[in-house]
């Protein structure tokens, strides 16, 4: 007598006990070694993956049919790194097989600190993405450092050790001190002031110019005209 397979959809079928119960009601016998097919979705764990001969061929009662059947993929439980630093996190979850994509966002946390993190918790299967939000320190709060007498490249360079990541906008004001030529005077905000690390910051930096370039007596009356419409000089009268 001949009997139609049975169709035992794969991954959305039955469980391997109900799927053994269907193929015994049509008078077919099971092969016992089911091979294990690897799956990553523990929602096909247990199902049947593929059926060996396949649905819809006729075979005699009593035929055997073999089955494949989704394995049971590996679980691991998350760990919340939230309020940690990157690398610590990104160390911890690779550890656990997991994979770990990172995302920068503006926050008022220290740059490089976790700040969101998906899935935060719960059990996942081995080598999932884990998303990690991380901090890029845009908007934390530092504190001015004292910048005085540096120069401006020093400043730059201590304004970034204390986290500073915005604009510096350089003014230049007039000194006839040849030492303090391109360093620092004072600075916007001043020494301590809290800021984002994000704000911009003026740097006031002196620049030399030389008292004896100028002509003429003291009121810078009846000279030649050499102490206008230099840098930082008044404009000169018209036909000078």
């Amino acid at each position: 007598m001949v009997s139609g397979a049975i169709h035992l959809a794969a991954g959305t079928g039955p469980n391997k006990d109900g799927g053994i119960k269907r193929l015994q009601e049509k008078n077919l016998l099971v092969n016992p070694e089911m091979e294990e097919v690897p799956n990553d979705d523990p929602d096909k764990a247990g199902r049947i993956a593929e059926q060996d001969p396949p649905a819809g061929t006729k075979v005699l009662e009593g035929s055997e049919v073999t089955l494949k059947i989704y394995a049971q993929p590996e679980m691991v439980t998350v760990t919340d790194y939230t309020g940690k630093m990157f690398e610590e996190a990104k160390a911890g979850l690779e550890a656990l097989g997991l994979k770990v994509e990172r995302r920068d966002v503006d926050s008022d946390e220290p740059e490089g600190t976790v700040v969101g993190q998906s899935p935060s918790s719960g059990e996942v299967v081995k080598g999932s993405v884990v998303t990690l939000e991380v901090s890029n320190g845009a908007n934390a709060e530092i504190e001015m450092p004292y910048l005085v007498d540096l120069t401006v490249n020093e400043a730059k360079a201590k304004l970034a050790e204390a986290g500073h990541k915005g604009s510096v906008e350089v003014v230049e004001e007039a000194t006839d001190d040849p030492n303090k030529d391109g360093r620092v005077a004072s600075t916007e905000p001043g020494e301590r002031s809290k800021l984002k690390a994000s704000d911009k910051v003026v740097l006031h930096v002196y620049r030399y110019q030389d008292p004896g370039n100028g002509g003429g007596d003291d009121d810078g009356g009846g000279g030649d005209g050499s102490d206008c419409g230099g840098p930082l000089q008044p404009a000169c009268p018209p036909g000078q």
